[in-house]
């Protein structure tokens, strides 16, 4: 994280040299137990989506790798849903199975973001200096919910760029990486062939699993935000593995 060969003992940027104690207790605490939920998370989603390329999205993508070393609520509450669904998943046969994936993985990400407060969508400064221009001038048609309605449009779309996906990610530093999308641009063909797959045979549960999943970004800010997109980076996956020639 700092350029040294050995992260344990290090300087801070203020001068400050905490005791080296304090950072094993972050690594054996924190760190450690993130990345083993983290393994066995990915071994729980490939148990339930038995196709390895959606394994390999999830195994090799950037921003699942950085989460898995960090300590990120998201990831976790994930992990723990896939494993708890991975165990339920005995008994849920064929098309179920993926209908309460689904359901699971999003019901954790809408969850958590409600209890946290992190969705401070309707409180955007911007939006509210909007509405009340447009009432100021007597523009009564477009000060109220469709003002709303059209940035959140906007949001949505921002999150569904392929470039953010594949490439360029919204170069948060927090995560360790900058440079990188939450997917590889090695799995951007399969993905499209796997979108293209999904709408024709109507698999609209899966698109709207992935616009679902988006949500938690869509309505945090700012946005676009990696960390909350764990939820439907889990559907690019399935797509992905859709698209992946047998």
């Amino acid at each position: 994280e700092t350029g040294r060969r050995w992260p344990v003992v290090f300087s801070s940027f203020e001068g400050y040299q905490g005791p080296v104690n304090s950072y094993l207790a972050m690594m054996g605490g924190a760190r450690w137990p993130m990345a083993v939920l983290s393994v066995a998370g990915l071994v729980a989603w490939g148990w339930l989506t038995k196709n390895l390329v959606a394994t390999a999205v999830i195994a090799l993508s950037p921003t699942m790798i950085m989460l898995a070393r960090s300590v990120s609520e998201w990831q976790a509450m994930v992990n723990l849903g896939l494993i708890l669904m991975a165990i339920w998943g005995w008994k849920v046969k064929g098309r179920w199975r993926w209908v309460s994936l689904g359901i699971g993985v999003l019901g954790i990400v809408v969850w958590l973001g409600l209890v946290r407060g992190q969705f401070n969508f309707m409180s955007d400064i911007s939006i509210i200096n909007g509405i009340n221009q447009f009432r100021g001038s007597g523009s009564r048609w477009l000060y109220n919910k469709s003002f709303y309605g059209l940035r959140l449009g906007e949001n949505i779309l921002d999150n569904l760029k392929p470039q953010y996906w594949f490439a360029g990610g919204d170069r948060n530093s927090i995560y360790g990486q900058t440079n990188y999308g939450l997917g590889l641009v090695a799995f951007l063909p399969a993905f499209l062939l796997g979108l293209k797959k999904t709408l024709k045979e109507k698999k609209w549960w899966l698109v709207g699993w992935l616009v679902v999943g988006i949500l938690p970004s869509a309505l945090s800010l700012p946005t676009p935000n990696q960390e909350r997109l764990v939820g439907a980076m889990l559907a690019v996956a399935v797509i992905c593995g859709m698209g992946w020639p047998r």
